[in-house]
């Protein structure tokens, strides 16, 4: 799908239509942008989660070392 966008920016280039290759290029470049924010909220979202259980399990063995010590 993306190779026919390119050959029609191409096409409307080669045919002098200015206006259309505006459009054709600008269509191009949002998907391209949105295409890219949803790979990074992908990223982001994966990272948040496992940031998250990593901190829960460092915060249990501070617990857990705290209770112990006062156990003593």
């Amino acid at each position: 799908m993306e190779d026919n966008k390119v050959f029609d920016l191409v096409t409307a280039l080669q045919n002098s239509d200015k206006a259309g290759a505006s459009d054709i290029f600008a269509n191009i470049m949002s998907d391209k942008i949105n295409d890219a924010l949803d790979a990074r909220k992908v990223d982001i979202a994966q990272h948040m989660f496992s940031d998250h259980v990593e901190q829960e399990s460092e915060e249990d063995e501070d617990i857990q070392a705290v209770s112990g010590s006062e156990s003593e």
